[in-house]
Parts: structure tokens; C-alpha cells; sequence
């Protein structure tokens, strides 16, 4: 006999009887079969030799009348509620035996191992609650035929005491036998749901509370909670509801979202360095996470949970993220459930990695017309004010004397200048995006190169003061051009997120064997969580109304370039105090003699203003206005 599971035995002792689709199945299939046994054995009493007719035609008429029975119960009640008519028939089996065993004591054995098989049946098909109350009633039946039967009473004694035993252990042993099965069908039911849910409309966290939810269904757990690797942090992104009142998706967030320091000093820690399954029996006293996890073991403790299992979920034999699986109880899991659980979770990986690839499809998506839309505005304003201008002065040449001809005209040439800037960029983040950008490394004096730039961009700066505090004589290797874009499009940024009139500092220093660059300004400034996200492509700084500004790519072109440039970029800012973009540039020395560094399928040489910037920057002379 199979060893018994407490928790099992405690839930399979509930009465009650499932009523699912599967289950109702399952009991129309039962009835047909309690149907056919007994058509069967009708046809065996009646031609069997070697039964007196005595004991042959009583027991053909129970028999009978059984079958009959069944029969009607099918047509009638069983197209209804099939698990009724299977109650129902279980009942008139059990005491089709008794009457029988009473009025022919002879057949006594024979009753009794047809006990054994009512009890079989009931128990796959009703469970071990109700496989254990027929095993009960099995048993007093035998005991109240033994009374009648015929034979050797010591014998008799014998059987009535050994079928006693043995009903309650086919009971726990059929349950045994059938729980991998069930709970194998289950989990692959439940998982051809979630992959049909995920198939129909992928959503991100639909999927995954689908998958918790499953968790929970499938291994009698408490809570499950889905964390996923986001750099050096696991985030919490399902917690499924649970019964525990004190186990809410607040408290599960402050447990679980901890950095990742691939230790063991917890049992997420230990998963996810280890890239296996850690089963904690007993939170309160595993000697293996008593002292260094004490923080998370006493929370856990606090609110009810005794056990847990922490299955890693593997992208190519890579934890990429976690499964915690909670129980009020301890002991956890036992090993074969380990294996299902297992396999579910690399299952689910696939799900979650496949809804997650989706969300950011649609995220992408979004963006991208967003985007468009963005770059759609931006281009007409300076469109529609250029042909305002132009054809203002067609329209009213007469009447305009030459000064304001003059000022129409240069105010028309500064928005065709802004749209050839945005055209520009356009053309900048196509091939960077395309791969078709590469660098050219030469030696060139820093601050000269900064000053030529800025007096360059003056129509652009045109309404705020640019300090520029360069100190000269820092030699740097760079490709002056893709420095252009990068200095140039903090610059355009400074700009447009700072009041007229307001000071644009651009500042140099070095340190750590690199040249930095900062360009410092007094806007809107930048929320904290929206540093990291706005050098990404398309993303835009939202303003106090929640709409976006810019394009969404300047500061994504400055990124990609500071990159192939050897350098990194960051930014310092709050709201309302300004905001401060730094990159860093390697000292000269490796790129002095022009060999050209490629990051990717090479452009020519010869981009327009190229060499022009080469040559300038080789030279001291600075051109720069300089506030005091």
C-alpha cells in the first residue's frame, strides 16, 4: 500500500462528490459499465451449470432486478445528473450483494468479493471519502452476511475479518494509484487552457494569474507567486489571490522584491544561484535558512505560512525568474508532486516568456505609433510657420518695406532649419537602427571642438546663454561627427525643455582615464523613475499634464552614439531644479592615427562635415561666447 499522504487523506475525506464536466463524464461512463457487469453476471447465473436451482433463480431475480434498474435510472434520472444515478446504483449494487449473500448463504465469498469490487469502483470514481464510507458499509454487510452464511465457521470468521481489513485498504490504495493520474490530467488541462488563453488574447497578466491560479488548483497551495529577473532586482508580477487575508499583493511585494545578490541566504537566493527547486518543509526551523534568511522566514511565519517551494524558471537552463509556492501547513510538497510542479514551471516559462515578448510587442507597438504621430507634428509646425512666413511676404511684398521682408525671410529660414534638423534625426536613428553607422576615431583638442559646435548652433540656442567651461588642452579620441550628435542633440534638448532666456552650461572634466562632458540646464527637470527610460527609443518626458514633449529619439541617438564611442551616459535631475547629462569619452592616444573603429557595416568616410569638424577641433583657437 502506498504511503499515506495526511493532507490528501484529509481532503479526500470530504463527502463531497466533484461536479465538472470531466467528472460527469466519468460518471456516465461508470454507469454503463455497472450496467454491463451486471447484464453479465444476469447471464452467468442463468447459464452457469452447477447451481442449484434453489439458490439459481432467487439470484437471478435481484440480479434482474438490478440491471433493470440501472437500465431506467440511465434513461431517466442519468441524463440529468449522472452523478445521482451513479449514487443511486452504487447503493442498489451494495445491497443487491447483501440480499443475495442473506437469501443464498452458500455465495458468501463470492458476495464478499463483490464487495471488493464496488468498493474499487466507487473509490476511482467518488474519491477516497467516499471509497472509505462504502468500504465502511462494505464491511458491516459482510459482517451481517457472515451470520447467514454457510461453511466452516472458522473460515467464515477468517474471510469476514480479512475483507474488514481489506476494504479501507483497497480504498487508500485505489486513491494512491489514481491521484498521479488525476493530478497529471488536471495540470495538463490546465495548462492547454493557459496556452489557449495566451493563443486567444495574450495578455501579459492574464496569463500569469492563469498560471498561478492553476498552481493553486493543482497542489492544494495557499498562495503562488510568479517573480521575474529585471537586472539585478526579482519583481513581483502575479501574485494569485489568496485565502489569507494578510497575504495581499502589498505584503507579497515587500517580501519578495529584493535585490538579487546570488547567495544562499535565502531560499530565492539559493534558486536562482543554484538554478534549482528548494523545498522548505518547515519555514520556522530549516537550519539552512534559520539565521542569514531570518528577515523573510519571520514575515512569512507571521502570516501563517509553514512551507514553501521555490522552483526557478529557466530560459535555456537560465533562471530568468521564480515560482514561490506557499502552504499554511508544513511538509510542503511530497517528491512526485515536486516532479509535476517541475515540469509545469519549465511549461510556464515558456508561456510567461512568450506573453511577455507580447506585451512588449504591444508596448512597441504603441510607441511606434505614438511616434509617428509625434514626428508628424513636429515636422508640419515648422512646415506650416515656413510657408506662413514666405507667403506672407509674396502676399504683402508691396506693403512690406525691406527690414520686415528681412525678418519674414529670416524667421522662415530658422523653421526650415528646425525641419532639416528634425529630417536629420530621422535619418540619424534610421541608421543607427538599421546598423549602418560606424565610427572613425582621431585625436582631437576637447574644448576647441565644444566651442566650434556651440557657436555652429547658435540659431538653435538662439534666446538663452551658453556658458561654456572647457578646460583646454584635454585630447580626446573620438569621431567628431557622431560627437556633433551627441553634444548637438543634448544641446537641441537643453533647449527645448528650458525657459527662454534661462543659462545652458556645457562643462568638461576628467578622471579615470576618460574625458566627461556635461551639459547642464535649468528646466522642467526629470523624474527619478524616468531616467533609465528616457535614453530608450521613443520615449518621450511627460510635462505636469501627462502628455508627452520631443520626439522621443534625440536623447536615444545621443545613447547609441555615446556607445560607439567607447563612452556611457547618464543623467541627474528632479523635477523642477533643472537636469544634467554627462557622457564620457576616452583620452586621446588610441585613435590618433585615424584607423577607423567599426561598430557596424561602415558608412563612407566622407559625411558632410566630417573632416570640417576634424580640422577644427585639431586647432586651439575658441570661437565660443564665454559668459563671465
Amino acid at each position: 500500500m502506498p504511503r499515506i499522504d495526511r493532507r490528501r487523506l484529509r481532503t479526500g475525506l470530504r463527502l463531497g462528490l466533484p461536479d465538472d464536466p470531466v467528472s460527469r463524464r466519468g460518471y456516465a461512463t461508470a454507469l454503463k459499465v455497472q450496467f454491463g457487469g451486471s447484464a453479465v453476471v444476469l447471464i452467468g447465473l442463468v447459464f452457469v451449470p452447477n447451481i442449484r436451482p434453489e439458490d439459481r433463480w432467487p439470484l437471478v431475480a435481484a440480479v434482474a432486478a438490478l440491471v433493470t434498474s440501472i437500465a431506467t435510472l440511465m434513461a431517466t434520472v442519468g441524463r440529468r445528473d449522472p452523478r445521482l444515478a451513479w449514487c443511486i446504483v452504487t447503493v442498489l449494487e451494495a445491497m443487491t450483494i447483501l440480499v443475495g449473500t442473506l437469501v443464498v448463504p452458500s455465495i458468501y465469498v463470492s458476495g464478499v468479493l463483490a464487495y471488493t469490487l464496488v468498493v474499487a469502483a466507487t473509490t476511482a470514481i467518488g474519491g477516497l471519502g467516499v471509497g472509505l464510507l462504502v468500504a465502511l458499509i462494505a464491511s458491516a454487510a459482510a459482517a451481517l452476511g457472515s451470520t447467514a452464511a454457510s461453511g466452516d465457521p472458522g473460515e467464515i470468521a477468517l474471510t469476514t475479518a480479512l475483507a474488514v481489513i481489506a476494504y479501507p485498504t483497497i480504498a487508500l490504495s485505489i486513491d494512491g494509484f489514481t491521484l498521479n493520474r488525476n493530478r497529471a490530467a488536471t495540470q495538463l488541462a490546465r495548462l492547454h487552457d493557459t496556452f489557449r488563453a495566451v493563443s486567444a488574447a495574450p495578455s501579459f497578466s492574464a496569463t500569469l494569474d492563469s498560471l498561478t491560479d492553476a498552481v493553486q488548483d493543482a497542489f492544494g497551495s495557499d498562495s503562488a507567486v510568479v517573480l521575474l529577473r529585471d537586472r539585478d532586482h526579482l519583481e513581483l508580477v502575479a501574485p494569485a489571490s489568496a485565502p489569507l487575508d494578510r497575504w495581499t499583493p502589498d505584503r507579497i511585494s515587500r517580501l519578495t522584491s529584493a535585490a538579487l545578490q546570488y547567495s544562499d541566504s535565502s531560499p530565492g537566493e539559493r534558486a536562482m544561484s543554484r538554478s534549482e527547486t528548494v523545498v522548505v518543509r518547515d519555514i520556522a526551523t530549516d537550519p539552512r535558512f534559520t539565521s542569514a534568511g531570518s528577515a523573510w522566514r519571520d514575515r512569512l511565519v507571521r502570516i501563517g505560512l509553514s512551507s514553501m517551494v521555490v522552483v526557478p524558471l529557466r530560459q535555456s537552463g537560465t533562471p530568468v525568474g521564480l515560482l514561490h509556492v506557499c502552504f499554511q501547513r508544513t511538509g510542503a510538497l511530497e517528491d512526485d508532486e515536486l516532479a509535476l510542479l517541475e515540469a509545469y514551471a519549465d511549461q510556464a516559462t515558456i508561456v510567461i516568456l512568450q506573453a511577455q515578448a507580447f506585451a512588449q510587442l504591444e508596448a512597441a507597438d504603441a510607441l511606434k505609433s505614438e511616434f509617428l504621430a509625434t514626428v508628424s507634428h513636429e515636422l508640419r509646425t515648422p512646415l506650416t510657420a515656413t510657408k506662413g512666413f514666405v507667403d506672407t511676404v509674396l502676399l504683402q511684398w508691396d506693403r512690406l518695406d525691406d527690414a520686415q521682408r528681412r525678418r519674414l525671410l529670416q524667421r522662415a529660414s530658422g523653421n526650415a532649419d528646425e525641419l532639416a534638423r528634425l529630417i536629420d534625426q530621422l535619418l540619424d536613428y534610421s541608421r543607427l537602427d538599421a546598423g549602418t553607422v560606424a565610427v572613425f576615431l582621431v585625436e582631437v583638442e576637447l574644448a576647441s571642438l565644444i566651442d566650434k559646435l556651440v557657436a555652429r548652433m547658435a540659431p538653435v540656442l538662439d534666446g538663452h546663454r551658453v556658458r561654456v567651461d572647457a578646460e583646454p588642452g584635454i585630447l580626446v579620441d573620438t569621431d567628431p561627427d557622431a560627437f556633433a550628435h551627441v553634444l548637438g542633440n543634448l544641446l537641441t534638448n537643453a533647449a527645448n525643455f528650458s525657459p527662454d532666456g534661462s543659462p545652458i552650461s556645457v562643462m568638461t572634466a576628467t578622471g579615470a582615464g576618460c574625458a566627461v562632458v556635461s551639459v547642464q540646464d535649468r528646466g522642467i527637470g526629470i523624474a527619478a523613475d524616468e531616467h533609465e527610460r528616457i535614453f530608450e527609443r521613443f520615449y518621450r518626458v511627460r510635462d505636469d499634464s501627462g502628455a508627452g514633449r520631443g520626439t522621443g529619439i534625440g536623447l536615444a541617438i545621443a545613447a547609441r552614439f555615446v556607445e560607439l564611442l567607447g563612452g556611457t551616459i547618464r543623467v541627474e535631475s528632479a523635477p523642477g531644479d533643472g537636469s544634467t547629462f554627462s557622457f564620457t569619452l576616452p583620452l586621446g592616444g588610441r585613435g590618433g592615427s585615424g584607423v577607423g573603429v567599426e561598430a557596424a557595416t561602415a558608412l563612407p568616410p566622407e559625411v558632410p562635415g566630417r573632416n570640417e569638424l576634424a580640422e577644427e577641433g585639431r586647432g586651439t583657437e575658441s570661437v565660443a561666447v564665454r559668459d563671465p
